[in-house]
């Protein structure tokens, strides 16, 4: 709403687009087979942003007292998408060391 003067006033509508940030993982889990006592195994996949829209992101082991488990990148930037292409990729190793 506009107000030019007391008497006067003009309604302009105004439409707006939210652009969230997306991750995509290209695996939903990681499977580490059979590993012996002391044995490290490591397993990669990638993430990316397919949206018009920047993101950071993180990696929070969680239940990981024995420091079993660790990667290589804990965080990092992805750019957003042009056109809908996803040029912005990260690869992420993932280890295992068996206790």
């Amino acid at each position: 709403m506009i107000n030019y003067s007391k008497e006067i006033s003009q309604s302009i509508p105004i439409k707006a687009k939210i652009m969230a940030p997306e991750i995509k993982a290209t695996k939903d889990y990681i499977d580490f087979g059979i590993c012996l006592v002391g044995q490290e195994r490591y397993q990669q996949f990638s993430i990316r942003n397919p949206s018009c829209s920047s993101l950071i992101w993180r990696i929070e082991i969680e239940n990981n007292q024995d420091f079993a488990f660790d990667s290589d990148i804990k965080n990092g930037f992805l750019e957003a998408s042009q056109f809908f292409i996803s040029t912005s990729e990260q690869i992420v190793s993932v280890y295992f060391n068996a206790k």
